[in-house]
């Protein structure tokens, strides 16, 4: 680093004149990956501007970072005239640049000058040899953007940083916070935020990357401000990793219920008992996967089960972890009478059947077999509604479903369980209640995306009186969008809805 480089980029003196082995003494017990490093203490150096923590996992913030203010808004104006691309998925929503190693900017070269001072000051807090190449990148957050739970895990990623250039006045308000999480000894898995660090103007932010550094940008709720940063991570030789413990995610299954015939008649809109309907809508699924079936349900029964959705008496419980959802799913058996006898139709063989006739799936005993089709009256198996010729035991397909209210920070995620598990193609519905006030812009829909790919396949609505119903392979996984800021302006400031997981008859 040249004397004019050196000048341009001065940072604090904690990564110039500071020993290493005093800095590690004030801040820490021992080093900055031990488990029992300062253990429930934070400590500040008043001097250095300098925070530094072991919970829930190691971190260290440093304020004041540059003391050039100069290079600060210099580093703000070229950051600001770079072109940002927006990222979106079910983790994330926010803008980023390309990578900034090459860039010839002299702020951003001298901010990469200052993180290399940094780079070799953690390599002997460490003691890992870090690598030259430091991965960077400018992101900004506006109104809505967030990222959700994540630990930052992949190859070679040993200690993640963040450099806040927000406005002098930011706060708390604004949202945008580094949210750390704490940690299942059992599981390993993010229990809850357990801290909140605010960013500033010109601060330095940095944690250890390890099994345990879950963490999330909360959503920015200020409309005016943005929260601009430079993040990246130094990176070193891969560290020694628990293995992850793999849970088994599982809603039970049951089997179809009876149900009395006028209480069918009851539900169903009668346009979905025509024959021609039906098969005009089996044309469009078989080449489509999904179908949106409007006013499904009989108007009066509809708008009854809107209102009793609303009742105090339903107990919610809040479900995680926040790596795969944060949603609300109501105890079935706080439930109105109107609700459970909504699920019983939903559930029942005499719907099984008909969505067996809308998509042609083995649902029921009743619905024909695709191989079957064209094979003679004569060879198809006799069958009746309680039994077939052969006195066997007539099936119907299975069903999971849960009841669930969709409110500000909400969301389902695709995770690693859910990939390792899903070896079934299902039929899955929705039915959405109280949704009349709902945008696109706010969340809240559900997406569907081919494992390991982005790019969305189909995405369902959340839309009044509608049967929602999508095909789902094996290849394929669901996510509901994060619920921003936004439902929070609507009246009622959240929506329901019913999801059912449809399964074949097993061979």
């Amino acid at each position: 680093m040249t004397t004019e480089e050196m000048e341009s980029s001065t940072i604090h003196k904690i990564f110039r004149n500071e020993p290493t082995t005093d800095i590690q003494n004030k801040f820490f017990s021992t080093d900055l990956n031990s488990s029992t490093a300062g253990k429930g203490i934070g400590t500040t150096d008043h001097e250095t501007d300098v925070t530094c923590s072991a919970e829930p996992f190691a971190h260290c913030v440093v304020k004041n970072f540059l003391e050039d203010k100069q290079l600060v808004d210099s580093l703000q104006k070229t950051l600001l005239q770079l072109d940002y691309h927006p990222k979106n998925n079910d983790l994330f929503k926010f803008s980023q640049t390309h990578a900034l190693e090459g860039r010839e900017e002299p702020a951003i070269k001298s901010m990469r000058s200052a993180l290399g001072m940094v780079k070799d000051w953690l390599s002997q807090l460490l003691d890992v040899q870090l690598s030259d190449k430091i991965d960077l990148f400018s992101a900004q957050y506006k109104y809505t953007d967030t990222l959700l739970c994540h630990d930052d895990e992949l190859e070679g990623r040993r200690v993640a940083f963040i450099y806040y250039l927000v406005p002098e006045n930011w706060e708390a308000a604004d949202g945008g916070a580094l949210d750390l999480f704490s940690t299942d000894a059992e599981t390993g898995l993010p229990e809850s935020i357990v801290k909140s660090i605010v960013p500033s103007r010109n601060s330095f932010l940095f944690f250890e990357v390890t099994h345990k550094s879950f963490h999330q940008v909360a959503e920015v709720l200020s409309k005016s401000k943005c929260r601009l940063s430079l993040s990246g991570w130094f990176r070193g030789p891969p560290a020694i990793r628990p293995e992850k413990v793999c849970s088994a995610e599982v809603i039970s299954k049951q089997q179809a219920v009876d149900i009395e015939e006028e209480v069918f008649y009851k539900y169903i809109s009668a346009e979905y008992i025509n024959p021609a309907t039906l098969s005009e809508i089996q044309e469009t699924f078989e080449v489509e996967s999904e179908i949106q079936l409007q006013d499904f349900f009989n108007t009066s029964v509809y708008e009854r089960i809107c209102k009793d959705i609303t009742s105090d008496d339903i107990t919610w419980k809040r479900i995680g972890p926040a790596v795969k959802r944060n949603i609300e799913v109501a105890e079935l058996d706080t439930l109105p009478s109107s609700l459970k006898e909504c699920l019983q139709f939903l559930i029942s063989d005499a719907v099984l059947l008909t969505l067996s006739n809308i998509t042609g799936l083995k649902l029921h005993h009743l619905a024909p077999d695709s191989e079957d089709e064209d094979e003679p009256e004569s060879k198809k198996s006799k069958t009746s509604a309680n039994g077939s010729g052969g006195g066997e035991e007539m099936k119907t397909g299975t069903v999971s479903y849960q009841v669930r209210r969709w409110s500000h920070g909400s969301y389902t995620l695709l995770h690693d369980t859910q990939m390792e598990q899903q070896t079934e193609c299902t039929l899955e519905a929705f039915v959405h209640l109280n949704c009349d006030s709902w945008d696109e812009k706010q969340g809240g829909y559900t997406s569907y995306v081919a494992k390991g790919e982005d790019e969305e396949l189909i995405t369902v609505e959340p839309r009044r009186n509608c049967l929602s119903l999508v095909y789902k392979d094996a290849e394929a996984m669901g996510f509901v969008k994060h619920i921003n800021h936004r439902i929070s302006e609507t009246d009622p400031p959240c929506f329901y809805d019913i999801a059912l997981m449809y399964h074949e008859i097993e061979n």
